[in-house]
């Protein structure tokens, strides 16, 4: 039934039109992030052309929100209301991989890819 929900959201969720400047890899985003000491962990994956998290580690995993793509690795948060909030900046090593992402100020660090 959870895993109904989730997928039932998916399909309801209206995609996000790509940047200007062309499409971007979502998948390049997309993992575990460990928000100690404030917040679980939780994951981030490609979702109707933008991404959206997830608490996975509570009794019914549910979606914390959505990130439409702005570009140069800047994301804008919209609310489970379609508000459109603050900017989320996502860093990455010399090796072009996703380190950490910022909100807020606050760092929350890549912990582990979809695979692992």
């Amino acid at each position: 039934r959870q895993v109904g929900g989730l997928l039932g959201s998916r399909m309801s969720a209206t995609a996000f039109e790509a940047p200007a400047g062309g499409d971007i890899n979502l998948a390049e985003y997309a993992g575990f992030y460990d928000a100690q000491p404030w917040a679980r962990e939780f994951i981030v994956v490609p979702w109707a052309g933008g991404l959206a998290s997830f608490d996975v580690n509570y009794d019914e995993p549910s979606e914390t929100g959505r990130l439409k793509p702005l570009g140069n690795d800047r994301f804008q948060r919209i609310n489970s209301s379609g508000e459109e909030r603050e900017i989320v900046t996502f860093h990455r090593k010399d090796d072009g991989s996703i380190s950490h992402f910022e909100q807020h100020g606050n760092l929350t660090y890549f912990a582990r890819g979809l695979d692992e």
